[in-house]
């Protein structure tokens, strides 16, 4: 068999076992949500008005805090080859734990684009965004960390839409709108930002 048919068969571990075939599934609105209604949302990553990231506040006894902790203490510790996503598995498409250059934490992504033999395009399932990482900065997601929906949600500014004369939003748009919302982020005792 082929490696890629050896995708369906759980793998143990000593971290604990991988589900290599694993999709984290997406964050759902509350239900019975109408158009004017309000809610309360943690913002993201901003690139513009007319794109950027929100989580949902909820309580849930098993939260972001607590998943991005874990992986934390788990990627950051256990050096095991099981867990390498290889060339060879590697796909778009593929949901996986990633570790962004410069940081500690570790992040469930799934792979956007291959750029090279050594070097992957992720989208942040939990924070949104895209980013470029070294292969070897992959690794197989362990179950315990697949039953927490994807918590971004990806969001725009309704009605509105770039000044006049312009095809997108320019980037002091972007900025300009994170400065707008920083205020209330920061008040807010759990928050979870990058």
């Amino acid at each position: 068999t082929s490696t890629r048919d050896s995708y369906m068969v759980p793998k143990l571990t000593t971290a604990g076992v991988i589900q290599p075939d694993v999709k984290i599934t997406a964050q759902q609105l509350p239900p019975g949500l109408k158009v004017g209604d309000f809610f309360d949302v943690l913002v993201g990553e901003i690139f513009s008005p007319g794109l950027f990231y929100v989580q949902l506040i909820q309580q849930q006894s098993y939260d972001l805090d607590d998943l991005v902790d874990e992986m934390a203490d788990i990627y950051g510790s256990v050096v095991e080859p099981a867990l390498e996503v290889t060339w060879e598995d590697l796909r778009v498409g593929l949901h996986c734990a990633a570790r962004l250059e410069g940081e500690d934490k570790w992040y469930r992504v799934v792979v956007h684009r291959v750029n090279s033999i050594s070097s992957v395009q992720v989208k942040l399932l939990d924070f949104g965004g895209t980013f470029s990482v070294p292969l070897s900065s992959l690794a197989w997601l362990l179950t315990q960390f697949c039953s927490l929906p994807a918590q971004a949600l990806l969001a725009k500014l309704a009605r509105l839409a770039p000044p006049h004369g312009c095809s997108s939003w320019p980037q002091a748009s972007g900025a300009r709108l994170l400065d707008l919302t920083r205020p209330a982020c920061e008040g807010w005792e759990g928050n979870r930002g990058l």
